[in-house]
């Protein structure tokens, strides 16, 4: 009994050290990956705390694989999927979403409340996640209604069908494509741009900000960033990118309303504002100086730390 409590000491000092090696080794060496420390936190936990950038996943299957309780509760009633939608660094590169998806994979139940009695969508809600929203709502529905077979997962061909809708401003198409159960809005076309990225390209000032808005209120992650390409030279760009470069101050209007990361840097290292401030255009310096302000001041009230 000594020796296990011992190696449960082990897991959740080694997590708390960023050791995957050493936590893998637990693991394997029978640790009780749901036991809490005298903070009320597991390992499970604070995989999902400032301490990692991205949470280790390859820790986590081997966990859940030996045990884990992805529900587990800490002191302050989260689960590991109420601190992964509550981790902000998630965001910038879109691995929020496959983290989301993964906990639901291994069985997180996103009805689970928080202290402040906010389960996982309504925490996607608040913070105007919506492709989150819309994962968490279709696993809900799955809960009540199982399907009669798994959802498929969209085909390349599939995802080329809505980025070809969009470059040709088929709007009756791209409707039918969004309205599929099963549209995916976070997966890139074969030169590695997203739906949205493709949206922003539109020269059409009127199409390019219906569709913006369109796809992302049918759950487009705002602030994913296009995939490096040798036909194109958007590599780490997001939507507030390319718009901001592009001069294009009602559509990053727009895309403020929807509450991107502000000062995501792309693969050169540069931020939106940067853009802003290379074109000259002084009122969309204004605006993202604005809502950067207003960034740091929600951090500030609202960041919480496992001690």
């Amino acid at each position: 009994m000594r020796s296990n409590l011992y190696t449960v000491g082990r897991l959740i000092e080694a997590v708390m050290n960023d050791n995957e090696e050493e936590a893998m080794d637990c693991v394997k060496q029978g640790a009780d990956c749901n036991q809490v420390n005298k903070h009320g936190a597991g390992a499970i936990h604070y995989v999902f705390t400032d301490l990692y950038l991205h949470p280790p996943l390859d820790l986590l299957s081997k966990m859940v694989a030996n045990g884990a309780d992805v529900n587990l509760r800490d002191y302050e009633g989260d689960t590991a999927l109420n601190l992964a939608i509550k981790k902000t660094s998630l965001r910038p590169d879109n691995t929020m979403y496959k983290v989301v998806d993964q906990l639901m994979q291994w069985g997180a139940d996103p009805t689970q409340k928080d202290l402040d009695g906010n389960d996982a969508l309504a925490l996607a809600e608040n913070r105007k996640y919506l492709d989150i929203v819309k994962l968490l709502k279709k696993q809900k529905t799955s809960l009540i209604v199982p399907p009669p077979h798994e959802t498929p997962v969209p085909s390349p061909r599939y995802q080329e069908s809505i980025t070809s809708a969009i470059e040709d401003d088929n709007t009756d198409e791209l409707d039918a494509l969004l309205n599929d159960p099963h549209a995916n809005l976070n997966v890139p076309n074969s030169m590695g741009l997203f739906p949205l990225h493709v949206a922003i390209l539109r020269n059409n000032p009127v199409s390019r900000n219906d569709m913006v808005q369109q796809l992302l209120n049918k759950g487009a992650d705002i602030n994913v960033k296009a995939i490096p390409n040798e036909d194109h030279d958007e590599g780490g760009n997001t939507p507030l990118h390319m718009s901001a470069a592009r001069d294009q101050l009602d559509t990053v209007r727009i895309l403020l309303t929807y509450d991107p990361a502000i000062s995501p840097t792309n693969n050169e290292g540069l931020t939106p504002y940067n853009y802003a401030e290379q074109n000259g255009n002084s009122e969309m310096m204004r605006l993202l100086k604005e809502e950067q302000r207003n960034a740091e001041r929600s951090n500030k009230s609202s960041t919480c730390v496992i001690l």
